[in-house]
């Protein structure tokens, strides 16, 4: 045991997160032959050393500050209505209002695609499939529900991706939801999306050295709370 607390502490000497810590803790188990009756995440030193390292060093936020979702909405009010945008620009806007409103990560709006796509008047409902970053046994993909906005329909989801599709359809070669805006329009990566969010928000006046483009925290199903603003985290 006092090799394994002393194998813990080189990583806390060395700067490591509780988090960090707990998982290399986790790891000796797999290898060592403890017994039920001794098993390390139980251990009274172990546990005492845990609970001195969460307290002395806490699991801090990545921000400090949140940035004002407003201001993105107040770039897509000033602009034309999306039948008069150019297509990067319409393009724009339907991967930050789609990241908005599902809080999705952009590896699943990556992978969304159109031949897995339910449409209606009131909303779209996307069926992912693949390999996600949170797979795992027993997990089970969500689909991902945008319905509409009816309060303004410059901010609607369903509107702007109905003009989206409908403008990318005959430059479009690939079913994936987004294509690339220049020819030959094929299927874009994630960090194309990330680039676009990242875009958007220096648009919006947005500091984006610090902030970055990666998941939009909180959902705004229906846009229709006040909302100060929206934590994003690094790709």
């Amino acid at each position: 045991m006092s090799c394994i607390l002393r194998f813990l502490n080189v990583l806390y000497d060395d700067g490591l997160m509780s988090s960090a810590i707990n998982t290399a803790r986790s790891a000796p188990s797999a290898f060592l032959g403890v017994t039920d009756t001794d098993q390390l995440g139980t251990h009274p030193l172990i546990v005492r050393f845990m609970k001195g390292n969460s307290r002395s060093r806490p699991t801090l936020p990545s921000y400090e500050c949140i940035w004002d979702v407003k201001d993105v909405f107040n770039v897509f009010r000033q602009q034309p209505l999306v039948e008069y945008l150019s297509f990067y620009d319409l393009t724009l806007r339907t991967v930050m209002l789609l990241a908005l409103v599902s809080a999705q990560r952009g590896q699943s709006i990556h992978m969304m695609d159109i031949n897995h796509m339910q449409a209606t008047s009131e909303q779209y409902i996307f069926q992912l499939h693949g390999e996600f970053k949170q797979t795992r046994v027993g997990f089970e993909t969500m689909n991902v529900v945008l319905p509409a906005y009816n309060d303004d329909i410059r901010l609607c989801i369903v509107h702007t991706l109905s003009v989206y599709l409908s403008r990318s359809e005959p430059l479009r070669n690939s079913s994936q939801l987004f294509v690339s805006t220049v020819r030959p329009h094929k299927a874009v990566t994630k960090d194309t999306i990330a680039r676009w969010l990242k875009v958007t928000l220096r648009l919006a006046g947005i500091d984006v050295a610090r902030f970055k483009p990666r998941i939009v925290q909180g959902r705004l199903p229906h846009l229709r709370h006040t909302v100060k603003g929206l934590r994003l985290q690094i790709f």
